[in-house]
């Protein structure tokens, strides 16, 4: 889990390597994100768990409406519904199998701590990495496969 934390920061923090033909949209992203946070957490304060499971609808679910609605881009739309998911479900796997006791009952909060982990790193890698698009007016990328027979 340490090693996915250091992976996702330094992706975070590594300068963009944006080619000239392509811009930068994770501000949209992140603020779909906040958005969901912040009604995640005002739900678990207000004890309102209808409020907590609307914000996590919205974490889940934003980003990829960002991507497809506003920037009309439906592979990264799926790129990051897959991040949301699959990497939260992979922290809840990770976070239950060290939550048990010698009686294999469930004890501590290692699933829901390794859930919440486990999104954020799915957020960081949407906002630096997913969330880009070609500029406007940009000649299409191509690629070739080529070789003599």
């Amino acid at each position: 889990m340490r090693a996915a934390i250091v992976v996702a920061v330094a992706i975070a923090v590594a300068p963009a390597r944006a080619h000239a033909d392509e811009r930068w949209y994770g501000h949209h992203v992140l603020a779909a994100d906040l958005a969901g946070w912040g009604l995640i957490g005002g739900g678990v304060c207000a004890r309102s768990w209808g409020l907590a499971v609307t914000g996590a609808v919205v974490l889940t679910f934003g980003a990829p409406v960002v991507h497809l609605s506003v920037h009309e881009n439906l592979g990264r739309a799926g790129i990051s519904l897959g991040l949301r998911t699959v990497l939260p479900a992979l922290g809840l796997a990770v976070g239950m199998k060290g939550a048990r006791n010698d009686d294999h009952e469930l004890v501590g909060s290692a699933p829901g701590v390794a859930v919440v982990v486990a999104s954020v790193i799915a957020s960081i890698i949407d906002i630096a990495v997913v969330a880009r698009e070609d500029e406007p007016g940009a000649a299409p990328r191509t690629i070739a496969i080529g070789g003599r027979f």
